[in-house]
């Protein structure tokens, strides 16, 4: 009837089952946690990074449908500046680009930034070829 520790089999069972969906969800929430801080360090740095003139090459929407019935609209913007005389390409618009399901959030980023646009471009004194727009 009961195993020799007194509890039912069963019980253990399911309490297991718990213990793993809990290490899991922690797991998932370390991660969610690392990349949110990780995203915030970088943009508080590039707000002190140098500037250099740069010009909008391209500038569009890309549309991506997920397998749940919904769409993705990611503002696609790519620019080049000098450093050092040195020619860079940057594709980056804030540290932490990302696509949302309003089209006109999407839209909005294009508008500001179309192509032939003369733009301000913050680089990394470190590394130039890791730059934002904002």
């Amino acid at each position: 009837m009961y195993p020799a520790s007194g509890q039912p089999a069963k019980a253990k069972g399911i309490s297991m089952f718990w213990r793993v969906i809990f290490i899991i969800l922690l797991i998932i929430g370390i991660c969610v946690i690392y990349f949110a801080v990780n995203n915030y360090i970088n943009g508080s740095a590039s707000t002190g990074w140098p500037t250099a003139p740069g010009i909008v090459s391209s500038s569009s929407i890309e549309t991506n449908h997920s397998g749940r019935g919904r769409t993705i609209y990611i503002a696609r913007i790519s620019y080049s500046y000098s450093v050092a005389g040195e020619k860079y390409n940057g594709t980056h618009v804030t540290s932490a680009d990302y696509g949302s399901g309003d089209y006109s959030h999407a839209q909005g980023i294009v508008s500001k930034y179309p192509a032939g646009q003369e733009v301000t471009v913050h680089y990394d004194p470190s590394n130039p070829a890791n730059a934002v727009l904002e």
